[in-house]
């Protein structure tokens, strides 16, 4: 799974490099997101099979904060392990061919949206 959000992690930075710098922060953010909703939902699976909605709705504020609180040491994790890493990055996938280049842009796409999506139709199971 490392692989897959360096990955995500060095076009992200490709893109935003004008914007952000060397900080990458949108990058961050963008990994960040991916894994916080993806633990989310599969925490809230996991939950909803114990617990109805009427059990839950007392702790919906706890539940939020924790996710932040997660969030964040998601972020902080993703800062260590890519800081400084860009130029170990590039020099693997620079030679991509232009065709790869564009069907991995796709997925990276697919990668940043399809967590939300997956989020929207859990909210029915939620609720």
């Amino acid at each position: 799974m490392k692989f897959y959000f360096d990955y995500i992690y060095y076009r992200m930075y490709k893109a935003f490099f004008k914007w952000d710098g060397a900080g990458a922060y949108r990058a961050l953010l963008g990994i960040t997101m991916i894994q916080t909703l993806l633990f989310s939902e599969v925490v809230i699976v996991l939950i909803r099979i114990f617990f109805s909605h009427q059990q839950l709705k007392p702790f919906g504020k706890i539940l939020a904060w924790s996710l932040l609180i997660i969030g964040i040491i998601f972020y902080i994790l993703n800062y260590k392990a890519h800081k400084g890493k860009y130029n170990e990055y590039d020099s693997y996938w620079k030679a991509e061919s232009e065709n790869k280049k564009i069907l991995k842009g796709i997925l990276v796409i697919l990668s940043l949206t399809v967590p939300w999506v997956l989020f929207i139709l859990m909210a029915d199971f939620i609720g």
